[in-house]
């Protein structure tokens, strides 16, 4: 699901972690290479489709080169205001997560109610 996703270009590969239902998703790149927003932008909107995809994980990890952010499903759920799992539907999606992260300021909130670390 992730080489569908925004940085796709960037994987470098996954490690699971079924004992604390965590995904580690590696990326081969420092986080400096791209504006702080999109970055966060990207993370928040790729979190949100893993745990709408994948019921029972709990949390992502992102990777990074130079740091790594620990996004969690309960705070995603508070964040979009629903189950993960009814954001499968299109219309559900863009209404909880697309139109929700279009301004900065929309960006940076989301980032850092979702964001654990």
């Amino acid at each position: 699901m992730n080489q569908a996703l925004p940085l796709n270009d960037q994987l470098y590969g996954y490690q699971l972690y079924p004992e604390t239902f965590t995904a580690q998703i590696n990326y081969k790149m420092n986080t400096s290479e791209m504006k702080p927003e999109e970055l966060e932008q990207i993370l928040v909107y790729n979190a949100a489709a893993n745990f709408v995809w994948i019921d029972n994980l709990e949390h992502v990890l992102y990777s990074f080169e130079d740091v790594q952010y620990t996004l969690s499903r309960e705070a995603a759920q508070q964040w979009a205001g629903t189950e993960m799992k009814t954001l499968q539907e299109p219309e559900e999606w863009d209404s909880a997560v697309r139109k929700k992260l279009v301004e900065p300021a929309q960006v940076k909130e989301a980032f850092s109610q979702i964001v654990d670390n």
